[in-house]
């Protein structure tokens, strides 16, 4: 039962998220222990991925592209070379 759905979500709970998907435990059973849907568990991790706003969490991720775009190093190192950028770009804005 989504029992925190709705709420907000908090920096320990992204690394713990982070750290099961990278363990690869099955989505339904992180929805189970967050207290949310699948399909919220789904969206938070695309949200993780995709948007850069902790060095923890980007660290995080890229091990995730990293795992899931081995095949296709060339598209991996071009994501690290950006996620760079991003991160000197966040750093002069802050």
């Amino acid at each position: 039962m989504a029992t925190q759905a709705y709420k907000k979500w908090d920096v320990e709970q992204d690394k713990k998220l982070l750290e099961l998907y990278c363990n690869k435990t099955d989505l339904k059973n992180i929805a189970d222990d967050f207290g949310r849907t699948h399909d919220a568990i789904k969206r938070r991790l695309e949200h993780l991925c995709f948007n850069y706003y902790k060095d923890d969490i980007i660290n995080k991720k890229d091990e995730i592209l990293i795992k899931h775009y081995s095949k296709t190093s060339s598209k991996v190192m071009n994501m690290k070379k950006e996620n760079e950028i991003l991160k000197k770009r966040r750093k002069t804005i802050i």
